[in-house]
């Protein structure tokens, strides 16, 4: 179902219980409410790029535990937990770039043990809490591009990633990093640090 490129600012829909994407791209949505997709029980992919969402309200997901792939790049987020999106127990790609996340904190996103890749590129994130990512021992890429980040010094920033293939860092304004962020990087095959300060 595409209804992208329209002025919505809200959408309530019902009796779709076979669309499998969403499209919803380009339009003026403001936030997220629990009653927006009730009967979307096939969902697999959901597109929200290019809105206005500062606000998912909880239970939004509900009953979409089939999502694999959410798309809300380009919105006004500032905060993003569990109790948004912790229904989303088959997600696997979680693309939040271009929001206004201010820091990653631990147990945000710890019901999302099967992502995959996560973006967080061009937010004002100046800081990642020890064990942010602790249970996401499937995510093999974790996109952490044109941030504000000024230092990697905890081991435990990362802890939980041993199976993380690619982490990017680039042009953060990183100006210290410190060896032990590695330890729990087993995985690890491409990191990605240039231009940063």
């Amino acid at each position: 179902l595409d209804l992208s490129g329209n002025l919505l600012r809200s959408i309530q829909v019902s009796r779709l219980n076979k669309v499998v994407t969403f499209d919803l791209d380009n339009n003026r949505i403001g936030a997220l409410r629990s009653d927006m997709f009730p009967d979307m029980k096939s969902l697999k992919n959901l597109r929200l790029t290019n809105n206005e969402i500062e606000n998912i309200e909880a239970n939004t997901f509900a009953n979409k535990e089939f999502i694999f792939d959410l798309n809300l790049e380009n919105n006004r987020l500032v905060h993003f937990d569990t109790r948004s999106v912790g229904d989303l127990t088959s997600l696997t790609y979680l693309k939040l770039s271009g929001n206004r996340f201010e820091r990653i904190s631990a147990g945000h996103l710890s019901n999302l043990v099967n992502l995959v890749h996560i973006t967080f590129v061009m937010n004002k994130i100046d800081f990642i809490e020890e064990n942010s990512f602790k249970n996401m021992a499937n995510l093999l890429t974790l996109e952490l591009t044109s941030l504000n980040l000024a230092s990697l010094n905890s081991s435990r920033i990362f802890a939980g990633l041993s199976n993380l293939c690619i982490l990017s860092v680039r042009n953060s304004s990183l100006q210290r990093l410190e060896s032990r962020i590695f330890t729990e990087l087993t995985s690890l095959e491409i990191f990605e640090l240039s231009s940063n300060n």
